[in-house]
């Protein structure tokens, strides 16, 4: 993960490479003892282009602490 940014609205932002055509979805909690099932699956990041991809985090205004994962499909 690099370049993780918590945006002027709230908003928290991550990059990452992976140069496989690999589709993913990031999935966070607020409660990193559950089990990862009951993690809520956010949403797929953009693709940038080039093996770069982005997520933005919508819901973590107000959050104190957010953990997410993520994963390949």
């Amino acid at each position: 993960i690099i370049e993780p940014l918590l945006l002027g609205n709230g908003h928290f932002q991550f990059s990452f490479t992976n140069q496989s055509s690999a589709i993913f979805e990031v999935l966070g909690t607020t409660n990193m003892a559950l089990p990862q099932a009951q993690w809520t699956v956010l949403g797929p990041p953009v693709s940038l282009g080039g093996g770069l991809y982005r997520f933005t985090d919508t819901g973590a205004m107000g959050q104190a602490q957010r953990f997410y994962i993520l994963r390949a499909q």
